[in-house]
């Protein structure tokens, strides 16, 4: 079954795929992008509800053949065969609402809604997942880096019993908007996502173990004792500005740093270049 195969499971409530869709935010008019679109149902939400034209993107063939039938005589949506990560981003202003494979969920909000042209969304998630990314568990490297460009937040549980297949995890729907103010300016992201993966890669309990590197003086007794876990934005924001913007001896570090870490584990590993075309986001 392509459900099992891709890690999908379909939305059939049509209730909660019009909850999805008014979560999405936005004003009515922008395109709507449902990455993931399988049998349709958010589509159809989006199509009821929103004024705008609709992009449906999924990548399993066979459902590509029903949602253009489906629509063949439907103008506002656009039926597009594309893998989610590899499908270019809308020059336009989007918002996204959608089931996505769960598997998927990391690179899609990295990717999708880190895009500029991106003005917010909502996803059916996992509730692990959700806790991570949102930093509702505490700071994690994937909440820190997003922070401070896109307010996460978790909103309705979704019931098992909405899917088919059931999923075996509890899920919610995550929402996201862009911070109308950015703390941290778009073209110094690469550099302030470096940083963070510094601070939690160096497998540090501390700020001051795992800063020490690049503090000649040294911290404040709260900020050197205060645990990694417990860093927020505010915190994670000063300390690059201090420690980094302004010193290139720093940043030079922190590049080394990177390069001896395994592929994967790399700031650019996880975040990409600054590409509009169709790499990450910011």
């Amino acid at each position: 079954m392509r459900s099992r195969q891709l890690g999908q499971n379909f939305l059939r409530n049509k209730r909660t795929a019009r909850r999805l869709v008014h979560l999405a935010g936005g004003e009515p008019q922008l395109l709507c992008v449902d990455l993931g679109a399988g049998t349709g149902s958010v589509t159809e939400a989006a199509l009821a509800i929103r004024t705008g034209s609709i992009l449906a993107v999924e990548y399993d063939q066979r459902l590509v053949a029903q949602l253009k039938a489906r629509y063949a005589d439907e103008p506002r949506v656009m039926v597009r065969s594309a893998d989610l990560l590899a499908a270019p981003l809308p020059d336009e202003p989007f918002i996204i609402a959608a089931n996505p494979p769960f598997n998927t969920s990391t690179k899609l909000v990295r990717r999708w809604m880190l895009a500029p042209t991106c003005v917010s969304g909502a996803l059916i998630v996992e509730a692990p997942f959700a806790g991570r990314v949102s930093g509702s568990y505490g700071a994690t490297k994937l909440s820190l880096s997003l922070a401070p460009f896109l307010q996460l937040e978790i909103g309705v549980a979704v019931k098992s019993a909405e899917f088919t297949p059931a999923p075996n995890v509890a899920t919610v729907i995550l929402t996201s908007s862009q911070r109308p103010t950015l703390d941290v300016a778009r073209g110094d992201a690469p550099a302030y996502w470096a940083f963070v993966n510094f601070l939690f890669e160096r497998g540090s309990r501390t700020v001051g173990e795992a800063l020490r590197p690049l503090a000649k003086s040294g911290f404040s007794a709260p900020v050197s004792g205060r645990l990694v876990r417990d860093v927020d934005v505010g915190l994670a924001i000063q300390l690059f500005t201090e420690l980094v913007q302004a010193n290139e001896q720093a940043a030079r570090r922190i590049r080394t740093f990177e390069e001896r870490l395994p592929v994967g584990r790399r700031s650019r590993d996880l975040f990409g270049s600054v590409d509009r075309s169709g790499g990450s986001a910011v």
